[in-house]
């Protein structure tokens, strides 16, 4: 572990930034009108950027849906943009960061460029996909 910092997500909808050597909380990371539990997490420490998939059934206070997929800026601990699968229901993903792709998994399976912003391509499998490594 080289960074010696590790980000884990909790069911109050925050990520946390936590010093290894120390045992002690960096920084909290979370949007604060929504309510969504964070499944599955990766991080490229040489961008200070993570991605991360929440659970479906969180919702904004004003009614508009959490996005289920999520950018996070590590370095100022900000939420960056958020993206919304096809399928709505992510259990997991892989990030491919030198092609800031991202493949995200649950009832389909769908390839993200989150540099740009956008879906590339989406597949609907027999079953619901459970891991995921690329």
């Amino acid at each position: 572990w080289i960074a010696r910092i590790v980000l884990s997500g909790h069911t109050d909808s925050y990520f946390r930034l936590w010093d290894l050597d120390r045992g002690f909380c960096l920084r909290e990371m979370g949007l604060s009108t929504t309510f969504a539990t964070p499944r599955c997490v990766e991080f490229d420490w040489k961008m200070k950027v993570a991605v991360s998939t929440s659970s479906a059934f969180g919702c904004c206070m004003i009614g508009l849906p959490a996005p289920p997929l999520g950018l996070w800026d590590l370095a100022a601990g900000r939420f960056i943009q958020g993206f919304f699968p096809a399928s709505g229901n992510s259990r997991c993903l892989s990030a491919h960061w030198d092609t800031c792709q991202v493949l995200v998994a649950g009832d389909s399976l769908e390839l993200f460029d989150i540099d740009l912003g956008e879906q590339k391509w989406a597949v609907k499998p027999d079953g619901h996909v459970q891991v995921v490594a690329v």
